[in-house]
């Protein structure tokens, strides 16, 4: 059966395709129909292939495979096809049998038309439930199923030969059970990207490793972090991959403890390697400088969802020696406090989890010691990437409030005295002049006790802008109140009527690229189906945007994330960005406008300002 092309190509593309083509792919639900001679000659099947390419990769897999069988030749369908055949993810269950199950069926619709299906693989994700712990590698061999989808999946490995991203769960249990999966990517040609998961058997994962000799972009690396006898550790895992050529490098889960003096045993380097992510994982600074001499970016820990840092990273040797050319360093500050780095950073971003710790007795002096970090390393950059997390209890006193000023005002002392040219760091966003503070509501769930200090602009940015005069890079989140029905009644006055960023960047001569990240809260009102508020369209993103352009700005970025709450669940789940935008600001004659640009460019325009040795010239 053929499936009708779904509406949902973007409103600046559907000029390019022909109407009469769409109304007939609609209409094309049971049978292939060949389209009539004036539709054939309609600009859209003109196109060439790499305009093709961009039009598609606004569809999902399934809207560009019911594109491809509208026409039965020339560059739509072959283009739609090729993308639609591109990625591969297939998602794990409650049971591991079920997935091994689902893998097989999938290979084999795949291996089933190679010429047309497989050759146009480039992505592949596949999720599978780990399963018992208990059961051993020769358990699992003698289960039909199992041998039948990791077989089936070694002929799809060996045939996709243009995969460049492979993403494998329960890894050490598909090559335990067909070792040949170790041979196909071993040997395959262009691939660029690497994620492995679960390694159920350290051997068994140290002898792929060390097989691989090739050049890649990323390796990921991750284990449950279960201090089991079996599973690797992070020494190992670097002795392993000393043959292959990595860019940036990621362990999660690596939590074995390590062999004792391995920092002075290390015989070799990893050049190569210029960023290294690491979370929950047992490491050795001086095993961080020695294996890899040329990072550049170092960040420990994704968001921490517990606040025990010594559960989820471990500094064993505090005698680190120094990167010369580290220019980003990313963690908790009381990892800055053990490690103290007594050499310059380039951008130091702080990562702490503020739930809770506002009103603790050591609250006070967290801010003297940030102050001490920023003298002692002199980033060119500070960034306070902070996470803020709360309670459904009220009395824990850890609101969105009080958590996002004591990051605004530690960002301001921190500016002052050491003046970068980089910021990042969180407001909350209120329109209204004066403080209020409402009563608390029970199904509030993660902010309590929310207000702002009165006349924010004259307390807060005027003396901020006086203390950053060399500014050239402002990473600002804007937090919006919760229980907010509409986000255009609270960003249009902060942002329009009122002036308020744009008085204050009027300030700042040398202020090149703002990113603004809107970061709010939907909720279900009177039980409705329907969340509040609602996104922010593109017409209106741009009218924020525009607010900016009597400054000195060039760039400037709108990406707005919503966070849902579940009352079954009992705790909240973050939503996928709904929405970012991107422009450069033009000046023609004397008259300012905005011209959209890809997020790729603004993220070069980005690292450009971040180059080390970089005079901040944005001239692309």
């Amino acid at each position: 059966m053929f499936l009708p092309l779904p509406m949902v190509i973007d409103g600046t593309l559907l000029s390019l395709v022909d109407r009469t083509l769409l109304s007939l792919a609609d209409r094309t639900r049971t049978r292939a129909i060949c389209p009539p001679p004036e539709a054939t000659q309609s600009g859209f099947l003109k196109l060439n292939r790499d305009v093709l390419w961009v039009i598609t990769s606004f569809l999902t897999p399934l809207e560009a495979l019911s594109l491809s069988r509208t026409t039965p030749s020339g560059n739509v369908r072959d283009v739609a096809r090729a993308r639609a055949f591109s990625s591969l993810t297939v998602h794990k269950t409650n049971n591991y049998r079920h997935d091994f199950r689902k893998i097989k069926r999938v290979c084999e619709f795949l291996l089933d038309d190679i010429p047309d299906r497989v050759v146009h693989l480039r992505k592949l994700n596949l999720q599978i439930n780990h399963g018992p712990d208990i059961e051993s590698l020769d358990e699992l061999r003698q289960q039909q199923d199992l041998k039948d989808a990791t077989s089936r999946l070694t002929e799809l490995l060996y045939f996709a030969r243009g995969l460049q991203s492979i993403r494998l769960e329960n890894f050490a249990t598909l090559i335990g059970i067909e070792p040949r999966i170790t041979d196909a990517i071993v040997t395959m040609p262009n691939l660029r990207n690497l994620d492995i998961y679960l390694l159920r058997d350290g051997k068994l994962v140290w002898e792929f490793l060390s097989r691989m000799r090739r050049n890649l972009h990323k390796l990921r690396i991750a284990d449950l972090a279960l201090p089991t006898r079996i599973r690797p550790n992070v020494y190992e895992i670097i002795c392993a991959i000393k043959n292959i050529q990595i860019k940036t490098l990621e362990l999660d889960g690596i939590v074995y403890s390590l062999p004792s003096k391995c920092a002075t045993t290390l015989a070799f380097s990893l050049p190569s390697v210029h960023e290294l992510l690491i979370n929950r994982s047992r490491f050795s600074m001086a095993l961080l400088v020695n294996a890899f001499p040329n990072l550049r970016v170092l960040r420990l820990g994704e968001p921490p969802m517990t606040a025990d840092f010594g559960s989820w990273a471990t500094i064993d040797f505090a005698d680190a020696g120094s990167w010369p050319i580290l220019d980003y360093a990313e963690g908790p500050s009381k990892f800055f406090e053990r490690w103290s780095p007594a050499f310059p950073i380039r951008c130091v971003s702080l990562t702490d989890e503020l739930a809770g710790r506002i009103t603790e007795p050591d609250a006070s002096d967290r801010r003297e010691r940030t102050l001490q970090l920023a003298e002692r390393v002199g980033p060119r950059a500070l960034e306070f990437a902070t996470y803020i997390f709360s309670s459904t209890d009220p009395s824990a006193g850890c609101g969105s409030g009080p958590c996002v000023r004591y990051v605004r005002d530690t960002a301001f002392q921190v500016a002052k005295q050491v003046c970068p040219e980089g910021l990042a760091f969180s407001i909350l966003v209120d329109p209204r002049p004066g403080p209020y503070l409402p009563p608390p509501e029970p199904d509030m769930m993660r902010f309590y006790d929310v207000f702002t200090d009165s006349g924010q602009a004259e307390y807060f940015w005027a003396p901020l802008v006086a203390s950053v005069p060399e500014l050239h890079f402002l990473n600002l989140t804007l937090r919006i109140p919760p229980r907010t029905n509409d986000l255009m009644a609270v960003l249009n006055p902060y942002m329009s009527r009122q002036k308020i960023l744009c008085d204050a960047f009027k300030c700042l001569p040398r202020l090149t690229l703002v990113r603004l990240s809107v970061i709010y809260d939907t909720f279900q009102k009177d039980g409705s189906a329907s969340w509040l508020p609602a996104s922010i369209t593109s017409k209106q993103a741009r009218m924020l945007a525009s607010t900016l352009v009597e400054t000195s700005i060039r760039y400037v970025s709108l990406s707005f994330t919503a966070w849902r709450y579940r009352t079954n669940k009992g705790r909240a789940t973050q939503e996928e960005l709904v929405r970012s935008a991107a422009w450069k600001i033009f000046d023609r004659r004397g008259v300012k406008s905005l011209e959209p640009i890809t997020q790729s460019h603004e993220e070069m325009v980005y690292k450009r300002i971040m180059d080390t040795g970089s005079d901040f010239t944005t001239n692309s």
